[in-house]
């Protein structure tokens, strides 16, 4: 059976690598009724200016441009599947180190999205449970694997919780807007507890991603970082590299925001040291530009103070 590849291709533009964690207290009506920490930070000043980190790259909403030679590992590797090519498919998988969590989770998303049939749905899930078992199988890393376990036993039945769930969660923008915030926050309970009925841990992290943007928003950074903290102990523990690589680099620019600069560069390392197992050479670019930011932050402070 064949589907729309290139309608695969598109909803990349629109997946973001994003956050698992719930503060099961008051810390967060408390948060949201106090609003922000200081008129003086904005989200743009917590999570961009500071170090110029781009916002659409780090939310996984604009794609690099492809290089002279560079393949699409989706694109290639469904083409491989649906041959039967098992010596392209792990060649494929090991040669892209890099980039095989970006596609599975890119696949899983939009095989439970509700936008395909059942069977498109089985189709594109067997093609991530393959990446993700020959990715286990050649580096040693099964977590990938089980998080796409599962998604196997979902039917239309999980695709219409997950809509309902959705809509559940976005119902909050309104009494956002008016400031009722126990609204806010029940609806929010109400829709993670609808995702982990599911079991849809990828789609949890997203929304909870979500709340953690709208702290920073609100300038409430410290709940933010422990937020973003909890993502990557889920994107850790379902293999999302990627999405762990984001995270720290959401809490670095959480720490910017306010001046702890010793614990932004320890967190930009700790990233640093993900990019370099994986490979991936423009991450550990970026990482490194960072770092040296920061650092030359902290020098010209201490040459003001003397």
């Amino acid at each position: 059976m064949k589907i729309d590849t290139a309608h695969i291709k598109s909803q990349k533009l629109f997946v973001v690598f994003i956050i698992f964690g719930f503060i099961w207290s008051l810390d967060l009506r408390t948060a949201l009724r106090e609003g922000p920490a200081s008129d003086g930070f904005t989200l743009g000043h917590a999570f961009g200016k500071l170090l110029k980190l781009d916002m659409r790259v780090a939310l996984g909403e604009e794609e690099k441009a492809a290089t002279p030679g560079e393949i699409d590992l989706g694109q290639e590797f469904i083409n491989a599947f649906e041959t039967n090519n098992e010596s392209k498919m792990k060649s494929l998988v090991k040669e892209n180190k890099n980039s095989v969590s970006k596609e599975v989770m890119n696949m899983i998303t939009y095989a439970t999205s509700g936008e395909v049939t059942p069977d498109e749905m089985t189709w594109l899930v067997k093609i991530s449970s393959k990446m993700a078992t020959l990715y286990g199988a050649e580096f040693s890393d099964k977590r990938m694997e089980s998080f796409v376990e599962n998604y196997k036993k979902w039917s239309k039945t999980e695709q219409e919780k997950r809509k309902k769930a959705d809509g559940v969660f976005y119902s909050y923008k309104k009494d956002m807007k008016s400031k009722n915030y126990d609204a806010v926050v029940e609806k929010w309970d109400q829709s993670l507890e609808m995702y982990r009925e599911i079991g849809d841990k990828l789609c949890e992290t997203k929304r909870l991603n979500e709340i953690g943007i709208t702290f920073g928003k609100l300038g409430s950074y410290k709940t933010s970082i422990k937020f973003l903290n909890d993502a990557r102990d889920l994107n850790k523990e379902i293999g999302n590299v990627a999405g762990e690589i984001s995270d720290l680099r959401y809490i670095a620019a959480g720490y910017m925001a306010f001046e702890d600069y010793n614990n932004a560069i320890e967190t930009y390392k700790s990233a640093l040291n993900i990019a370099g197992d994986i490979g991936d050479k423009g991450q550990q670019d970026m990482l490194l530009t960072d770092i040296a930011g920061v650092e030359e932050k902290i020098k010209n402070m201490k040459a003001d103070a003397k």
